[in-house]
């Protein structure tokens, strides 16, 4: 499908966005730690009323409050990490499976002025989301190959929170280090932070972000097909922001407020290979069974994600 050449304010020709049926949409909400470029495209441009979807979108503290939600029934999809689909079907006892990849994995490792290497971080507190999920594990693999060790004590993790939350405790002097995504690497630059690694060091196949369901609220055909207009909006999103790069820093500084170096780096990880990929999910899963949390082989990567959203999205 050709990317779209409308810019941010206009119209669809004819002079206004025409959603596919008359009726009021319905209202999806979503839950996500970032306002990703092909989402504010989609939200700008009118592709989501296209789809006939409504879509209200929250920023998450913390994985925990995401999840505990999207199984609750809070919210409809999240986008999150996807070892966090794997703990919370132990921890809430609900299951929830992946439909499409947000964006291109990019965790630079960041750690206060005062230190200077690895070595430095011994026995200091380190930022988490959560410390026994996700880009904690990835935090603790990365660790790992530079000789410090999580489960001998050689440093303690501390839950802060999301992106935001980690730069702030940094900032603070209350931890020393943590993985900080985009757009909030910038924010931890600007703010004299040293970055010491990246994740790809160690997990160059690691996944983004991805776009989760409960299995229950996507059994119920009309929420899978929700699904599939928002996937189909979202890629529309993607393409645009692909094609019109100038446009699409314009748009994210005006809707979020930041820099337009900040916005770049978001750009960066747009993707429109969204499709899930059972390896580099497995990956996430093997990390889990190399750090002793789960034995091995692990849980069987086709319980948590459902390709056929993504085939039929791009039918």
């Amino acid at each position: 499908m050709a990317a779209s050449k409308i810019a941010p304010g206009q119209c669809w020709p004819g002079g206004h966005v025409s959603p596919l049926h008359a009726h009021d949409p319905p209202r999806l909400r979503l839950i996500t730690f970032v306002r990703y470029p092909a989402l504010e495209a989609a939200q700008e441009l009118g592709y989501f009323a296209v789809e006939n979807l409504a879509v209200s979108v929250e920023l998450t503290p913390s994985s925990t409050v995401q999840m505990q939600g999207l199984t609750a029934g809070r919210w409809d999809v999240a986008i999150t990490a996807f070892d966090n689909l794997l703990v919370s079907a132990a921890r809430e006892g609900v299951q929830s499976v992946a439909f499409a990849v947000a964006d291109i994995a990019d965790l630079p490792f960041f750690a206060r002025p005062e230190i200077a290497s690895y070595d430095d971080l011994r026995g200091r507190p380190l930022a988490a989301d959560a410390v026994d999920t996700a880009f904690a594990l990835v935090l603790r693999r990365l660790l790992l190959a530079h000789d410090l060790d999580y489960a001998r004590g050689d440093y303690d993790l501390v839950a802060v929170g999301g992106n935001p939350q980690r730069v702030e405790s940094l900032l603070r002097g209350d931890t020393f280090a943590a993985l900080v995504a985009p757009p909030y690497d910038g924010q931890a630059r600007e703010a004299g932070l040293r970055q010491l690694g990246h994740h790809r060091e160690v997990l160059p196949d690691y996944p983004g972000q991805m776009l989760a369901a409960t299995a229950d609220w996507l059994a119920v055909p009309a929420n899978r097909d929700a699904a599939v207009r928002l996937l189909r909006a979202w890629l529309r999103g993607a393409e645009w922001v692909a094609a019109n790069h100038d446009a699409a820093i314009a748009l994210l500084t005006r809707r979020q407020g930041i820099s337009p170096r900040a916005a770049t780096r978001l750009l960066d990880g747009v993707t429109a290979d969204v499709g899930p990929d059972p390896i580099a999910m497995a990956s996430v899963r093997d990390v889990r069974v190399a750090l002793g949390l789960v034995a091995g082989p692990g849980p069987p990567i086709e319980r948590y994600y459902d390709a056929s959203i993504y085939d039929e999205a791009t039918r």
